[in-house]
């Protein structure tokens, strides 16, 4: 008897390792201002998508 891996599996049902269709994306998503406490900041968000994390803080203006 032979024994499948998942990935044998996922590739026999057309779908990619992470279990998704071949159209479609990985969720996204975006929180607005989670540095509220940090003083140094004037804005920032969160992004994820998939494993991807990317943390954006904006401040200023300040003299050149």
């Amino acid at each position: 008897m032979s024994s499948l891996r998942r990935t044998d599996l996922l590739a026999l049902s057309n779908l990619r390792n992470d279990g998704r269709k071949p159209n479609e994306i990985r969720r996204m998503t975006v929180q607005m201002s989670p540095l509220t406490n940090a003083s140094s900041t004037n804005g920032s968000a969160l992004g994820r998508m998939g494993l991807t994390s990317v943390l954006c803080a904006v401040s200023g203006p300040i003299d050149c």
